[in-house]
C-alpha cells in the first residue's frame, strides 16, 4: 500500500489488489467526510469515479468525519486503517 497525503487533514491509502484494481482508504476532516457536497460528489467518490472512468478497477472506504483532528485520526488508525492493509 501506499500512503498519499490528499490535504492537512486528510490522508488515502492506496492498494492494488492486482492490474488496475484499486481500493483506496480515505481518512479525514469534513472535506473527505462529503460536508457540503451534494449528490455524492465528496472527495473519495469523485476520485473512485476518475479511476473508473480510465478503465481502472476502483473501491473506497471513506472513514471522514467532520471536524476530526489529526491527531484523532492518528487515534483511531489501529481499528480503522490498519486492518485494511490486510484484507486490501
Amino acid at each position: 500500500p501506499v500512503a498519499v497525503p490528499a490535504t492537512i487533514q486528510s490522508l488515502a491509502i492506496v492498494s492494488n489488489a492486482g492490474i488496475g484494481n484499486f481500493t483506496i482508504v480515505f481518512d479525514g476532516n469534513s472535506w473527505v467526510a462529503g460536508s457540503g457536497s451534494s449528490g455524492g460528489s465528496n472527495f473519495p467518490n469523485q476520485t473512485v469515479a476518475l479511476l473508473t472512468n480510465t478503465g481502472k478497477t476502483a473501491s473506497r472506504l471513506n472513514y471522514g468525519v467532520a471536524g476530526q483532528t489529526i491527531v484523532q485520526m492518528q487515534s483511531d488508525a489501529v481499528s480503522q486503517i490498519d486492518p485494511n492493509h490486510a484484507t486490501h
